[in-house]
């Protein structure tokens, strides 16, 4: 099994445990687990070319866009990667209010993910919209149960993301905030269209230190140094405003999965970074947020 669906309606249903542990019984004892959260989706039941949709059916080819299970080492018995989903199409203000129900479910899938895989590390990935469900999901836990997040790209609440990380299930969960330059034109644009649902989105940092939030910019020469040192050299990209970047740069779904087998944990990763004396998120990203006038006419779609 390369992708189990688990879907909101799903865990509403109390039918995600069940198949959770169908799914655990195909593979090795310690292997890792990964759910895996889309963002927002253009309306359009019909509207096929869709990144991510290789989260959920990894065959299926797009302009030559990565497979996510196996790039991440899972599939077989090396780990168990779970899609989850959550109503994304529509308008972008509608879908980021649906953001809450989602995480809410999100939450009830891990609680179930640790009932059924207690001994199992699990890791959270979401990308763009997805970030905003992971950090509320991180926020509604009554515990610590996910080992580590990484968010990619995050159309996320900067200030959601402060109380997340600091909250009773976040405290234990080691966050990986990946951000890039190339992404940089897509958070003038969100802080346009989304004023008065966010502040600003966490592209450049908390603005405060968290032992258990690390800033990853992979537009930034130091950290790619040190990714290289540590056996994970990451291709340059040819510059262009992308919003997948944070995902489809050569080497970069190889990290995070490196990260999901624990090799090296965030942990360590975050401490190589620090040692390195690099600044979380080079500086002028920061004159990016919040909300930039100009951004509704920038003339860029999100995917």
């Amino acid at each position: 099994m390369a992708v189990l669906r688990i879907s909101v309606g799903e865990c509403a249903a109390g039918r995600a445990e069940p198949a959770i542990r169908a799914a655990l019984a195909h593979i090795a004892p310690e292997a890792p687990v990964a759910v895996l959260v889309h963002g927002f989706r253009l309306p359009g039941a019909n509207w096929r070319p869709c990144p991510e949709r290789h989260v959920f059916a990894p065959l299926e080819r797009f302009a030559g866009a990565p497979r996510w299970p196996g790039r991440l080492g899972l599939g077989g018995e090396a780990g168990l990667a779970i899609s989850f989903e959550w109503p994304a199409r529509g308008g972008l203000r509608a879908v980021f209010r649906r953001t809450g129900a989602a995480a809410a479910a999100l939450a009830a899938l891990m609680l179930a993910l640790r009932r059924a895989a207690p001994c199992a590390r699990l890791t959270l990935i979401g990308h763009s919209m997805g970030a905003e469900v992971v950090l509320g999901a991180l926020g509604a836990l009554p515990a610590p149960v996910a080992d580590a997040a990484v968010l990619l790209a995050a159309a996320a609440c900067r200030t959601r993301a402060h109380r997340a990380a600091a909250s009773a299930g976040g405290r234990g969960c080691a966050i990986l905030n990946v951000t890039s330059a190339e992404n940089d034109p897509y958070d003038r644009l969100l802080s346009a269209l989304l004023r008065g649902l966010i502040e600003a989105t966490p592209a450049a940092g908390l603005g405060a230190a968290r032992a258990n939030w690390t800033d990853l910019a992979l537009d930034d020469p130091a950290t790619l140094a040190t990714l290289a040192a540590l056996g994970h050299p990451l291709r340059p990209t040819d510059g262009r405003v992308c919003h997948l970047s944070t995902y489809t740069r050569p080497g970069a779904l190889e990290l995070y999965g490196a990260l999901i087998h624990g090799r090296p944990t965030p942990e360590r990763l975050a401490l190589a970074l620090r040692a390195g004396g690099r600044v979380p998120v080079p500086a002028p990203r920061a004159a990016l947020m919040p909300g930039v006038a100009d951004a509704a006419g920038a003339g860029v779609t999100i995917p």
